[in-house]
């Protein structure tokens, strides 16, 4: 299967003051004549408080 990184993005916001950081890998995956799009999630810090991130992009 390929894979094509259509982009990387970085959000760093949260409101306990924390940096928290989550790489986002959007793909696109070729299927028969379509391309159908995932987001993969790399979390990069800890949450000490539990502070909850989207876990999807629409």
């Amino acid at each position: 299967m390929l894979l094509f990184k259509l982009g990387v993005f970085h959000r760093k916001s949260c409101l306990d003051g924390f940096d928290h950081r989550i790489h986002i890998e959007v793909i696109a995956v070729p299927k028969g004549n379509a391309l159908t799009y995932q987001s993969i999630f790399h979390q990069q810090t800890k949450h000490p408080n539990g502070c909850v991130f989207a876990n999807k992009i629409p």
